[in-house]
């Protein structure tokens, strides 16, 4: 069984045939005709979505495109194509030329990156704005008053979307009579607007692209331009602050900034805005922009102006290739895991990312070989999000058919492969796991649990209580001190919630935040719940018939191994509080605590006769976060149902 057990992964490693090696000028001939086959693919993806962006509705985020840009960059640095902007080819709208050039600005992706572009552009102090993941826009002013707003374009002309762009918030139709001239900005669309009337469509950036192009202007009202950048005709600005001044002045909603004196302040600045304060805004961005606050307008006629730089935030997206697919098993679930090129995403180096199931790989058409996209956006473990590229050499991904434990077929129902052998020893072994991590046993690690496990010491959760110190320390490096802190901590436990006995004892699919809805609706013990039929425990309020025919099921299988844990004395299960400080009210927890961790504050409540919820509905009391102002999916649905938003401070108050 140990042999089995540490050797999963090696047992489901994709086989490397063995080819015979080539010629040197052969394998020269060969990788340079797959460079010109790539270089060929990027340019016309580059320009496909090009033309989907300005002329139709966008496949991909920004992020995307810009990995596609970097990846042309590297392979052929000079290409034409990287220096094409788009172009509107929709003949709905008239063309007007700009008046400030619309280029791109140059990009540093890495602080490696930042800091070569800063030695060669050292100012007394620099002016730092946030970069706007929207739609560029030019406002056109003729003494005054508004006459033109402009898409971008290719850059030199653009449509005339002036009857829309009337229509959106932070558009002063007025200003200073004395201006002709233009004013640069971003169309946006904040956070709320699109939770409350667009969350169907992908994100904020491309909904905002869909409605500026509309003809009839339809739900132009929803979206905001922020602005950054003017130019007066007959006096063209000389100074940074000077012209930020003017446009906030003139009723101009503008991107906030900031002073900085050197490099250093603005790394740190940049880490602090994509850590913390990125996610409490209102619109989307995606770096930071860096000037001096001396304006040269010929540097800005460049098609990317030397002078300022884009100093994106760490990479959340990354291309990559898989090289090969492991399985792990967990239970009787077997779980794809992708083998990948090392990318930096997020300032770390990533060599694996979950593939989810089968299914996945399927809908993907991923192939080892294949290039694809990896995504790591706040998530521990990246993600294979797309493939990109698929040569003909690329090899069909096996998806194992028998399990290495116990040598029973495996079941693919393409959204999981699993073990259907109720007796494969994994299975007992993953239950004893995740009892000691549903129980926060502390000093009883995996590893403990294995090796007793291999040598025959514990097969079920009852076993565990008729441990002995002796047992432990007839182990492997196992020593006295460290086998009496284990069993004190394990029997430091001696009541739990039955959701906490039922969902540690790994019934598939059915966790503990399912068994309370159950416990709460009435079905308070073993035998209740026993005795009740899958069709009483489908009415309650999700849990349904999937979810109810798994307990009725599970419990069949484990009720003699719950009763046999009970029997040994060393635990019980608490009996449901009526009257507690907190009987009748429900709570929700989301982000970081301060002071007690998740699950304690978890058993704090139902402890108190509360109920805890595990997301945000109608029926909620009270959704707890130490950020009031995030823009969190709990806390936005939490304001729109007008569930009461408490802080840890007050909830701890409360009991």
């Amino acid at each position: 069984m140990s042999k089995n057990s540490n050797n999963l992964d090696k047992f489901f490693r994709s086989e490397n045939s063995v080819k015979p090696k080539k010629p040197k000028k052969i394998i020269t001939q060969v990788a340079e005709k797959k460079q010109n086959e790539r270089i060929s693919f990027l340019q016309s993806e580059i320009l496909r979505h090009q033309d989907l962006y300005y002329n139709k509705s966008p496949e991909i985020s920004d992020s995307e495109f810009d990995l596609l840009i970097n990846q042309l960059q590297k392979l052929s640095p000079d290409n034409p194509v990287l220096n094409l902007v788009g172009k509107d080819s929709s003949k709905m709208y008239d063309k007007i030329e700009h008046i400030i050039p619309m280029n791109s600005q140059g990009k540093a992706n890495e602080v490696s990156e930042f800091l070569a572009w800063t030695r060669k552009h050292i100012y007394p102090k620099y002016l730092v704005q946030y970069k706007l993941d929207g739609i560029s826009v030019e406002l056109q002013y003729l003494n005054g008053r508004l006459k033109h707003s402009v898409s971008r374009g290719d850059g030199i002309k653009g449509d005339d979307i002036t009857n829309n762009v009337r229509k959106m918030k932070g558009v002063p139709k007025m200003v200073d009579g004395k201006f002709t001239g233009a004013v640069r900005g971003e169309i946006v669309m904040y956070h709320d607007i699109f939770t409350h009337k667009y969350s169907d469509q992908k994100n904020c950036r491309n909904t905002a692209s869909g409605i500026t192009k509309r003809k009839d202007g339809k739900g132009c009202e929803d979206l905001n331009v922020i602005c950054y950048n003017a130019k007066n005709i007959s006096s063209p600005f000389t100074d940074e602050l000077k012209k930020i001044k003017w446009m906030e002045e003139n009723g101009f909603s503008v991107v906030p900034q900031k002073i900085m004196k050197n490099t250093n302040e603005i790394i740190i600045y940049r880490t602090e805005v994509h850590e913390n304060l990125r996610n409490s805004l209102q619109y989307d961005i995606d770096g930071l922009v860096i000037k001096g606050t001396q304006i040269d307008w010929e540097d800005m006629k460049r098609h990317h102006p030397e002078k300022q730089i884009a100093f994106k935030f760490p990479l959340e997206e990354a291309i990559s290739i898989l090289r090969d697919v492991e399985w792990s098993q967990q239970g009787s679930t077997f779980t794809p895991v992708a083998i990948i090129e090392p990318v930096e995403l997020m300032g770390t180096t990533v060599q694996r990312a979950s593939l989810a199931n089968p299914d996945l790989i399927e809908k993907l058409n991923l192939m080892i070989g294949s290039e694809v996209i990896v995504v790591k956006r706040g998530e521990i473990i990246p993600k294979i999000m797309k493939v990109v590229y698929s040569s003909d050499e690329c090899e069909k991904i096996k998806i194992p058919e028998i399990c290495p434990v116990c040598k029973e077929k495996l079941i693919n129902e393409t959204t999981r492969l699993y073990c259907s052998n109720v007796s494969c020893p994994e299975k007992d072994l993953h239950r004893l796991r995740k009892w000691i991590r549903k129980l926060e046993i502390k000093n009883f690690g995996e590893k403990l649990i294995e090796q007793l496990f291999n040598e025959g010491k514990i097969r079920k959760i009852e076993d565990l209580y008729k441990l002995k110190v002796s047992d432990i320390t007839a182990l492997e490096r196992q020593g006295v001190k460290s086998a009496e802190k284990a069993l004190n901590n394990l029997y430091a436990v001696k009541s739990i919630s039955l959701g906490k006995l039922i969902g540690g004892f790994d019934i598939e699919g059915i966790g503990e935040t399912i068994t309370d809805l159950v416990v709460d609706a009435g079905f308070d013990s073993l035998e209740a719940i026993k005795r009740t039929s899958i069709g009483d425990l489908a009415k309650i309020e999700g849990i349904a018939e999937i979810n109810a025919q798994k307990i009725i099921e599970g419990l069949k299988k484990l009720e003699q191994d719950m009763i046999d844990l009970l029997e040994t004395k060393k635990i019980t299960i608490e009996k449901k509080v009526k009257g507690g400080n907190l009987s009748g009210k429900s709570f929700c927890f989301t982000g970081k605590l301060n002071k007690i961790t998740r699950n304690e504050a978890k058993d704090l409540v139902i402890s108190l006769g509360g109920q805890f919820k595990s997301g945000v509905t109608l029926k909620l009391d009270f959704l707890v976060t130490n950020d009031l102002s995030s823009g969190s999916s709990k806390n936005v649905k939490a304001r729109d149902l007008g569930v009461d938003i408490i802080t840890e401070g007050e909830f701890l108050e409360m009991i």
